[in-house]
């Protein structure tokens, strides 16, 4: 092992701060209405709809990972000692910020701010970078074991 750890330094931060952007632009947006204009030819419920259904489907990517890393919805957090290949973990390697990508959207599309799509494109990338770096570090610690669960679980989409 080269001593690099499971997750980012400041990953934490990273998380933090990316919401805390996406929202501030989100409510600035909203209140100047600078790119909300489309709204005015979608109705307010279709936003509504697009938003509970993706943050419905978020809260399954997060809550089923959170059941498949720590044994259940609301223990306590530990590092699972194996390679978890199972649940989630079987269609997808990144189901927590699968499910932070989708709240992240849910939020954009209630909202209908092109400069929040524009935002969450560049937190698609920033957790693509994140997760990139777990990998690294997964791919050290399991090796050739997790060389073949890559070959079988997407790393975005559910497949």
């Amino acid at each position: 092992m080269s001593g690099k750890e499971p997750e980012m330094p400041k990953s934490h931060l990273i998380h933090v701060s990316s919401a805390i952007i996406m929202v501030s632009l989100l409510i600035i947006d909203s209140l100047l209405n600078i790119t909300t204009w489309i709204l005015e030819f979608i109705p307010w419920y279709i936003n509504l709809a697009l938003c509970v259904f993706f943050l419905v489907f978020a809260m399954l990517f997060i809550l089923r990972s959170h059941k498949a890393l720590f044994g259940g919805y609301f223990k306590s957090v530990s590092e699972p000692s194996t390679l978890i290949t199972d649940g989630i973990f079987a269609q997808v390697r990144h189901p927590m910020y699968v499910g932070i990508i989708l709240i992240h959207l849910s939020f954009v599309l209630l909202v209908g701010s092109l400069i929040g799509f524009g935002v969450w494109i560049a937190i698609i990338i920033l957790y693509n970078w994140l997760a990139n770096y777990e990998e690294d570090y997964l791919d050290e610690l399991y090796g050739e074991q997790y060389q073949d669960y890559k070959k079988h679980a997407r790393k975005w989409l559910p497949g």
